[in-house]
């Protein structure tokens, strides 16, 4: 008689717990295999519990207040095996027993060191690379790609690649000859909520008042255009008291601190930075919000027409009747161009203030907008696309067992 091997999935990640994408991934996966969760947390002081219904390991590492140094330890202890070892013995007593069949999902190249490390202690074990991003373009200061560098030494040694914006001409060398899929970064379709829209346009039509939101990192270095939102979002208020802002997400420069502040100081209550919030509190803010901002910064190497963005905040904003206000190269744009605000990499200042005030003072034409962004965000459903990790697994596993064969 053949023995029944247990197939199991351990994901790896450096996110915040409660990432949506993540989650949303585990979700999905569990109800076929068994999973186990190791997030790597080493940013001094946050607070990190499980908050999900799957068991999972939290390995807090943070032995200075800098993130940017504990990453550069984590790395060197990687490197050295200390870290792989320690989790090698966390599997071993919580998650895995002999014969089991494993993939490690990583979901952070800077974690493909502990994958690769933990996979030759499982042997027949394989790594699935979860690239959220397009990682060659995150060049720091000394004009080169941390992450990238993770994919070039271990790209070869994936089993497959899962990408979430399209395109594949510029896929990285290491990734070359490897099985692609693209997973987008649609929401879950359990968060439409047709009433909270409907309450939301009727709302707008009585009082006239308009929120502005964004929800997502708040970083003046990375690739969204920080300072040209925040200019926005002023100048937008000075002129109408009727508007607002609400934004959250985490900070990772303290001269963001203090642009927050002085709108803080100049604005008041109509003014709210609210932290960073899990994934609910994200959906249940931008039902309330008008205009979701999505500005990349076209200065930055992350800006390309052969690099579009699967981006999941103008996803959330449509299914919240949020009407978008986006300056990207995003997947499909024609399918949401309708119910959003469009800008090129030549888009003035003055000229995006004057198209947002615009619709601002034209309320019809913004309940109008927003309804249509529920309808068109009902074709954008995580449901729809969810099933090829299934897929991914089954050609990993079913692989592995032939090559055994």
């Amino acid at each position: 008689m053949d023995m029944v091997v247990a197939r199991k999935i351990v994901v790896l990640d450096l996110h915040i717990f409660y990432d949506n994408r993540i989650n949303k991934h585990i979700s999905t996966v569990r109800k076929h295999y068994d999973v186990y969760r190791i997030n790597i947390n080493f940013f001094h002081g946050r607070k990190v519990g499980n908050t999900q219904d799957y068991p999972a390991y939290i390995f807090n590492y943070a032995p200075t207040s800098n993130q940017y140094v504990n990453g550069l330890m984590l790395t060197l202890s990687s490197f050295l095996g200390g870290t792989t070892r320690h989790l090698y013995k966390v599997l071993r007593r919580e998650f895995v027993e002999e014969d089991d069949d494993l993939i490690f999902h990583v979901h952070d190249p800077y974690l493909l060191t502990i994958a690769m490390g933990l996979s030759r202690r499982f042997p027949g074990s394989r790594v699935v690379f979860d690239r959220h991003d397009h990682f060659e373009t995150w060049k720091n200061r000394l004009g080169f790609s941390v992450p990238g560098i993770f994919e070039k030494l271990y790209g070869r040694r994936v089993a497959e690649l899962i990408i979430a914006n399209p395109g594949l001409e510029n896929l990285p060398e290491a990734f070359s000859g490897k099985m692609v899929t693209q997973i987008p970064n649609y929401p879950l379709s359990e968060y439409f909520d047709e009433d909270a829209i409907k309450r939301k346009i009727e709302k707008l039509g009585a009082d006239g008042k308009v929120n502005l939101a964004y929800f997502g990192a708040l970083s003046l270095d990375f690739d969204r255009d920080i300072d040209l939102m925040l200019r926005l979002m002023a100048a937008i208020m000075r002129d109408d008291l009727k508007v607002s802002s609400t934004l959250a997400g985490r900070i990772f420069e303290p001269i963001v601190v203090g642009l927050l502040d002085a709108m803080k100081a100049e604005f008041g209550d109509r003014m709210s930075y609210l932290g960073e919030l899990p994934y609910k509190e994200v959906i249940e803010n931008s039902k309330l919000a008008h205009l979701g901002f999505f500005l990349m910064n076209p200065d930055k190497p992350m800006w390309s027409p052969t690099r579009p963005y699967s981006a999941n905040k103008i996803y959330e904003y449509l299914q919240t009747g949020t009407i978008p206000i986006i300056r990207a190269i995003i997947e499909e744009p024609e399918g949401v161009r309708a119910c959003s605000i469009f800008f090129d990499e030549n888009s003035m200042f003055e000229q995006m203030l004057g198209e947002v005030q615009g619709l601002i003072m034209d309320k019809r034409r913004m309940m109008e907008m927003a309804y249509l962004c529920f309808k068109t965000g009902r074709e954008y459903s995580w449901e729809t696309v969810a099933p090829q990790y299934l897929r991914c697994y089954e050609r990993v596993f079913e692989s592995e067992k032939n090559a055994g064969d």
